[in-house]
């Protein structure tokens, strides 16, 4: 805010902030660290600070192989084997190369860490994922799930992982072969579909991923923000979205918070994390997520609830 741009017919031309909302925060007039509440379409409270309130990341994660051979750090979630936490990741290599249909220019590295000990317990290498974009874990099963998108060559399957990270199934969901992003919560799997750019809509899946219902997003995403992973509780779906136009991560990217029932955006917050955001997990009633620094990626604690 302030850059000045030039002039449009005799009137100087600057930068606001972007939002009316932020503009009215940024228009607060607060030395040093100071609380706020603005009050509009909905009410929002914060503090202004001097920096980015980003904190440090938990866990520092890295591929089981040659970390030069990774383009991207993608899904995570976190796991308790009833003693110990633990997290997983997934690290692709799908280059435009890959993409453009050359087979032969693709890895994957699938990893399980102990966060305790900082220490890689478990990983496999060169599964077909794709882009793997959401992992999340089943506690009941004690499995592991992967979303991998797919392309206009292949379909979106969903690979189940054991402890030792190993496929133990793979599933293609009829209605939703092409999950984004992928979550579960009470016996059922919440996945994010993608249905044109920018919009999205929520698929129900019970235990053996049948369909039991779709929720139309409402209110979606502004321009060039790209869905990415998502979290779930008893009332809300919270799903990252990033500007890719612009990588000053810590300004441009969001939570938005979904009704589960009706698909109405309740809320949003912006992430001051300084890499790319891939997923989010609600672990322990806290909410984490994972960042993308394509060969490694960082766990940071987002907030409890």
């Amino acid at each position: 805010p302030g850059t000045a741009l030039g002039e449009y017919r005799g009137i100087r031309v600057v930068l606001c902030a972007t939002h009316d909302t932020a503009s009215a925060v940024e228009g607060i007039p607060v030395d040093g660290d100071g609380l706020y509440l603005s009050s509009g379409t909905w009410s929002l409270l914060g503090v202004k600070t001097k920096k980015p309130l980003t904190g440090k990341p938990i866990l520092h994660m890295v591929p089981s192989q040659n970390p030069s051979l990774f383009v991207s750090a993608q899904g995570f979630c976190l796991a308790s084997n009833g003693k110990n936490a633990y997290a997983a990741c997934c690290f692709v290599r799908n280059t435009p190369k890959y993409n453009a249909g050359d087979d032969s220019d693709y890895n994957s590295s699938v990893v399980l860490y102990q966060v305790k000990t900082g220490k890689m317990v478990a990983h496999a290498d060169k599964l077909p994922l794709d882009h793997a974009n959401s992992m999340c874990y089943d506690p009941k099963k004690q499995r592991f799930y992967i979303c991998t998108l797919g392309n206009a060559r292949k379909p979106g399957y969903i690979y189940e992982l054991d402890w030792h990270m190993k496929v133990t199934n793979k599933i293609l969901p009829k209605k939703a072969t092409h999950v984004g992003a992928m979550a579960w919560y009470k016996d059922q799997y919440i996945g994010l579909l993608p249905v044109g750019h920018g919009k999205y809509t929520f698929v129900t899946m019970d235990s053996n991923f049948q369909v039991l219902n779709q929720t139309g997003i409402i209110h979606g995403y502004d321009a060039n923000y790209i869905s990415q992973g998502i979290a779930v509780d008893d009332k809300y779906i919270y799903n990252v979205a990033c500007d890719f136009d612009d990588s000053h991560w810590e300004k441009h990217q969001r939570v938005h918070v979904y009704d589960k029932a009706t698909g109405k955006r309740r809320g949003m917050q912006t992430l001051a994390i300084p890499h790319e955001i891939e997923d989010l997990d609600i672990f322990g009633g806290k909410m984490y997520c994972n960042t993308n620094r394509q060969t490694a990626c960082d766990v940071y604690l987002l907030s409890g609830k």
